[in-house]
């Protein structure tokens, strides 16, 4: 059948309302693992290693995500080049949803061992892998519906979600911790059961999007994608991988500081807020990690206790 304008206009909206809730769904579940893995998991998933390894080990179960994320990425982008970007969007978004309202059903390592650690990272590389293609592939399919001259409008809606995305995960996390004891007996759950609804409207709204007729041309190709790029931009290949890995040091620091100001500085846990720390906390650990200024020096901080507020 032939399309119309309105018909174009229709799939249009549907593609940049899925990139949208797509990428809030997708990560919200993403973010939702810093807090828990700064705040929660240490001693609930890897507590026969010691405060320190276990919070090591915690953090490094977020971080792996980061490694695996390229990987989603290479994996996920040939195949939306091959069978279609819809398929693997619906895919990649509910392992996501699937990934995430499994961790909230684990056991810890109290009730089943090393069991509930090892499934706590497997777990944790599906997230990284379904997040891998997001951005990029509901760009892409929002991009490839778009009239000309408003891709950038339409496209901007999947960002827009993915930082919605970032602030909702700890944000919803950041009220339960007021309630230290209900979230360690087993409330930490309920934020990643929360999921399910979430990407059940997004996998739904992702439903009412066509294949673009860009994607049908594609799938004609007898030669994979990812054997084009590798044999012919192997440099940039390897220069994308790594630079998509910067992400790491910057998140994972702020994971990292959450675990240090609770356990090293002796910030209470219910006090200190993993998405909306107070003027104070900002304050004392801004002290910690920044170097002491002279005395009458031009950028000597104010002595005025709303100084840093």
């Amino acid at each position: 059948m032939a399309r119309t304008p309105s018909s174009d206009r229709s799939a249009a909206r549907w593609a940049a309302a899925s990139g949208f809730f797509g990428a809030i769904a997708e990560y919200y579940d993403f973010a939702l693992y810093a807090p828990a893995a700064a705040l929660l998991f240490g001693p609930l998933f890897f507590s026969p290693l010691g405060n320190a390894g276990a919070a090591m080990a915690s953090l490094a179960s977020f971080g792996v995500a980061y490694l695996v994320r390229p990987v989603g990425a290479l994996i996920f982008g040939q195949l939306g080049d091959t069978i279609g970007r819809r398929r693997v969007m619906l895919f990649t978004l509910a392992l996501m949803g699937i990934a995430t309202v499994a961790i909230g059903l684990l056991p810890t390592y109290a009730a089943a061992g090393v069991i509930g650690p090892i499934l706590l990272l497997v777990c944790r590389i599906l997230q990284g892998l379904a997040a891998g293609i997001e951005q990029s592939g509901s760009g892409t399919l929002s991009a490839e519906h778009a009239p000309d001259r408003r891709r950038g409008l339409y496209t901007s809606w999947t960002m827009i979600g993915v930082s919605i995305g970032w602030f909702l995960g700890p944000a919803i996390m950041s009220p339960l911790m007021a309630h230290y004891d209900f979230v360690m007996s087993g409330g930490w759950r309920i934020p990643f059961l929360l999921a399910a609804p979430l990407v059940g409207f997004a996998w739904w709204v992702r439903w009412h999007v066509s294949e673009p007729p860009a994607t049908h041309t594609l799938t004609r190709r007898r030669r994979l994608p990812v054997v084009d790029m590798l044999r012919h931009y192997p440099a940039h290949t390897l220069r994308v991988f790594l630079c998509s890995l910067h992400m790491l040091v910057g998140v994972t620091f702020n994971v990292f500081i959450l675990g240090y100001a609770t356990t090293t500085l002796g910030y209470p846990k219910p006090r200190f807020s993993p998405a909306f720390p107070s003027p104070a906390s900002r304050r004392h650990l801004l002290s910690r990690f920044l170097p002491p200024c002279p005395t009458g020096s031009a950028v000597a901080p104010s002595s005025s206790p709303h100084a840093w507020d």
